[in-house]
């Protein structure tokens, strides 16, 4: 059973009841699960393995969260990163974690050059 396991299990029993509210919007369960699927599949499609680590670097949102319980359907780890961090800081953390992709936020583009020149080989999605 993985989190997303969770999700779809509520989905299953209430899935009109919230999930998740942000910024005054509400995601029932059932477009909960379905969103966790699409981005699993998403992933999957990008290669994303069982045992891989993805790293997230962007603001709070319920992609953010979504990314999380898509990453667990597969069996593969989110890795967050703060926003705040130095480049240096962010780009040892990817290293450190082995992350095979980078998951990034529109508002955080202009700390992405520097990650991306010193780790060629890291996959870049936007959130």
């Amino acid at each position: 059973m993985t989190l997303a396991d969770l999700i779809d299990r509520n989905a299953a029993f209430t899935p009109d009841r919230a999930a998740l509210q942000f910024e005054g919007a509400r995601l029932s369960y059932a477009v909960f699960a379905r969103r966790i699927a699409e981005t699993a599949h998403g992933l999957s499609c990008r290669g994303v393995r069982g045992g891989d680590r993805v790293a997230v670097l962007a603001h709070n949102h319920p992609d953010t969260l979504t990314l999380l319980y898509a990453c667990a359907r597969l069996g593969a780890m989110l890795v967050p990163l703060n926003w705040r961090l130095a480049p240096a800081e962010l780009l040892f953390i990817l290293q450190d974690a082995g992350a095979a992709m980078l998951v990034a936020g529109e508002a955080c583009a202009a700390a992405l050059p520097p990650l991306v020149a010193a780790r060629p080989g890291l996959r870049l999605v936007g959130l």
